[in-house]
């Protein structure tokens, strides 16, 4: 399905970088955005293809979800616990909701057109609207499975969906008097303070949302603007093209250069908070920046590109056993070195370091627990090269 230009999905970057619209129309993804793209959209896939069957049913069944553990999504993508266990919480936060009703008047990915842009279309995972003898309640939800901690307050993607679904009821001030907004975020991988579900609850007379309806009216109005410039800043990271972006580029620069800037002066509460801010950002540029270069160098080096100073890696994570408990009593027995804390085994670490304190030696150690333990991969990572090594090869070049 192709996006709109002005996506709601991507109302956070485009909203705040107006140039960012033209840039992404022209610079590829690189494969480690497409990777995590096609995972989301995988999981967006469970969660729509039970709502559907909850709205012909008229309820959810939690068995409805587990069916699809192992399935291949239309995009090609299998499906995970990780995804059936995103989609239960999700179907849980939407059932306290539209249980009620049966699912009547259940949206589930359908095509709303805002009044924000004519470019500024989208499709909300799912919607609902209540009647109660105290009013109406529109809810609007949506399923996050990335990691990155998204707030319902002020969300510019639902404000998005929100004016297109009132457009299309051909709402006006008074007809608007009793409807109350809610805006669910479900994020079942987001581990942050805020928590996996966040709820904004508002009149749909706030003055609050006429702002944002503005605000991204505005900027979706500079955004198709002929001279769009790039703006950089903490939405970056969410930006598929700032691998790409000079502006993305100069603001990390920028954090390079100042970083180690000194301050003598004693500052005042403003300015030591404008300067955490200042650096905070700086950080942030720096570390979006690195991770969209970390991910080109991946994609080029896999392609067959030599990158100077760099090379790709297979990750490793901290080593755990591969044996049972009585397995490695087994090994030790003789040794007289206890590598078991009961329950538990001590870590592989502490069981070199054990084995290392009776007398062995590192290899002797390593010998001896070998075969027993390994660590897991975490995938592929970019890694600076050592120094020395490359003065060799540009030596060599140059010869």
């Amino acid at each position: 399905m192709s996006h709109a230009l002005l996506a709601p999905s991507s109302a956070d970057v485009w909203s705040m970088c107006p140039g960012s619209v033209t840039l992404v129309s022209m610079v590829p993804e690189t494969d480690k955005w497409k990777s995590e793209a096609d995972e989301g959209t995988a999981a967006h896939w469970v969660c729509e293809q039970v709502l559907l069957e909850c709205v012909e049913n008229g309820y959810w069944d939690q068995n409805q979800v587990k069916e699809y553990l192992g399935w291949t999504a239309p995009n090609g993508i299998v499906v995970t616990k990780d995804m059936i266990e995103g989609a239960m919480m999700y179907m849980g936060e939407v059932d306290k909701v539209a249980a009620s009703s049966m699912y009547m008047n259940m949206g589930v990915e359908r095509k709303v057109q805002t009044h924000i842009h004519p470019e500024c279309a989208g499709t909300p995972d799912s919607d609902l609207i209540e009647e109660t003898d105290k009013g109406r309640t529109l809810h609007v939800f949506d399923y996050k499975f990335g990691h990155g901690d998204v707030p319902a307050f002020r969300n510019k993607q639902l404000t998005c969906y929100l004016d297109g679904i009132l457009w299309e009821l051909g709402a006006d001030d008074l007809s608007i008097a009793d409807l109350t907004i809610h805006f669910h975020i479900i994020q079942p991988r987001c581990f942050t303070e805020n928590g996996p579900v966040k709820e904004w609850v508002f009149p749909a007379t706030s003055s609050i949302l006429d702002e944002l309806i503005r605000e991204l009216t505005a900027a979706a109005d500079e955004a198709m603007s002929p001279g769009a410039e790039t703006k950089s800043g903490n939405h970056c990271r969410y930006c598929p093209a700032r691998h790409q972006c000079g502006s993305a580029r100069l603001a990390a620069l920028d954090g390079v250069r100042y970083q180690n800037t000194a301050s003598p002066e004693v500052l005042s509460d403003q300015g030591i908070s404008f300067e955490a801010m200042a650096l905070d950002n700086a950080m942030r540029a720096l570390k979006y920046r690195l991770e969209a270069i970390e991910d080109e160098i991946q994609s080029r080096v896999s392609s067959g590109k030599n990158i100077p100073h760099y090379s790709v890696v297979l990750g490793k994570g901290r080593r755990a056993w591969d044996v049972d408990m009585d397995t490695l009593k087994m090994v030790v027995d003789g040794i007289d070195v206890n590598l078991v804390k009961d329950p538990e085994p001590v870590t592989p670490a502490e069981a070199k370091r054990r084995l290392m304190t009776s007398g062995m030696t590192g290899k002797e150690a390593d010998s001896t627990l070998e075969g027993l333990a390994s660590a897991p991969s975490t995938g592929f990572k970019v890694t600076r090269t050592d120094e020395s090594k490359a003065t060799l090869i540009f030596s060599n070049l140059s010869e």
